[in-house]
């Protein structure tokens, strides 16, 4: 089993995204997520603090490319510019059979009532079964929920 990133990582957790009040461990959960496969996918993994950073220089937050971005959006991350800077695909609302997890990887979407998304890693899942095995960024643990629980899967292919 390897060993994952964490957004509250002391090297990187007080690094500014978009704003300088958005701070990674504070909001860098999809940020942490997307540093996560690369452990699995690049001979040099790409740590939060590195990939954020590579968002910044290449316009990857939309507060960064857009000047009349909403405030509570400015962080927001820009898809295409993600897939360029790791070279993979990213798919939404597709059907989910989670059969190759060596070059597929999914990332769930909470929504909590009070407006709140939060983004985790999922690392396994039996084909046919409803549980999956997650990985919280924030928290730094595995655990395992319902499919049903996501309000959006995202999947990402690698070439």
């Amino acid at each position: 089993m390897l060993d994952l990133f964490i957004q509250k990582d002391l090297r990187w957790q007080n690094d500014s995204m978009a704003l300088p009040i958005d701070r990674l461990g504070d909001l860098g959960c999809l940020v942490t997520c997307f540093a996560n496969m690369t452990i699995a996918t690049q001979k040099n993994p790409i740590t939060p603090g590195l990939f954020n950073t590579l968002l910044k220089l290449n316009k990857g937050y939309l507060g960064l490319a857009q000047k009349d971005c909403p405030k509570n959006q400015e962080s927001f991350m820009i898809y295409p510019v993600v897939e360029f800077l790791l070279n993979c695909k990213i798919n939404f609302d597709i059907k989910y059979d989670f059969t190759d997890f060596h070059k597929t990887f999914y990332l769930g979407k909470f929504e909590y009532s009070n407006g709140v998304s939060h983004f985790v890693n999922i690392t396994n899942c039996k084909p046919g079964k409803s549980q999956v095995e997650i990985y919280d960024v924030f928290f730094g643990k595995r655990s395992t929920c319902n499919k049903s629980d996501f309000k959006r899967i995202m999947e990402i292919c690698f070439n």
